[in-house]
């Protein structure tokens, strides 16, 4: 079976882990970068005018200018899997909603990131699986 493919936007205004995040799902066999953003306005701006759904979205949770926190719900329906990334365990309890969003906490090196990537990748699977149409044979 053919792995699918994910798309994938970061939102980060700290340009090291923007780059690094980038570098990460491009060595990811299963995700395709479409873009990357420092400045999530732009990001705000670009993403909504091209309407296009994607995948993942790793937003940072505190930037200047707008937090990944009224970022993300702006464009949360083009976004099948919202990943909140952040230094500070504290923002979890104030932004993350453990039934729709996920989470990673900075630093983060390959391995965790592709763990998560992963383990949504599978739940997101298993999902459409048992959501599947059976059809009897006759």
């Amino acid at each position: 079976m053919e792995k699918k493919i994910f798309s994938v936007v970061i939102i980060d205004d700290e340009r090291y882990n923007l780059d690094r995040m980038e570098q990460f799902a491009m060595a990811h066999d299963q995700l395709s970068m479409l873009a990357g953003y420092c400045d999530p306005l732009l990001a705000l701006d670009e993403i909504l005018a091209k309407g296009q759904v994607v995948d993942f979205a790793f937003v940072d949770v505190n930037m200047p200018g707008m937090m990944g926190a009224e970022l993300l719900p702006l464009i949360r329906h083009l976004v099948r899997f919202p990943v909140y990334t952040t230094g500070m365990s504290i923002h979890r309890s104030a932004y993350f909603d453990p039934k729709r969003d996920f989470y990673l906490l900075k630093p983060f090196g390959f391995e965790k990131f592709c763990s998560a990537v992963e383990g949504i990748i599978e739940g997101y699977e298993k999902s459409v699986l048992e959501n599947a149409l059976v059809v009897p044979i006759r």
